[in-house]
């Protein structure tokens, strides 16, 4: 990833963990692609309404093949979010 790339990756990871009050982590998961991961430690389903609140009428969040929400074993949220 170039440095602007990285930079303004960061920046949204700043501005959502602000909005869902947990520090979030962006993964683009195909290059040059739409399709988003935003993830963040445990289990926080404020956090999550929060960023698809944040969201809302951009995209479609999906259950990723049965693998978006909660894990317990990861202690890790993730949401699939197409735009």
């Amino acid at each position: 990833m170039n440095a602007q790339l990285k930079c303004q990756k960061e920046a949204v990871e700043a501005h959502l963990s602000k909005i869902a009050g947990v520090q979030v982590t962006i993964t683009v998961r195909q290059s040059n692609s739409t399709s988003l991961t935003y993830s963040f430690e445990g289990k926080n389903e404020d956090a999550e309404l929060r960023i698809k609140q944040y969201f809302a009428g951009h995209g479609v969040f999906t259950d990723g093949g049965g693998n978006a929400g909660y894990c317990h074993i990861a202690d890790l949220t993730c949401l699939f979010h197409e735009l």
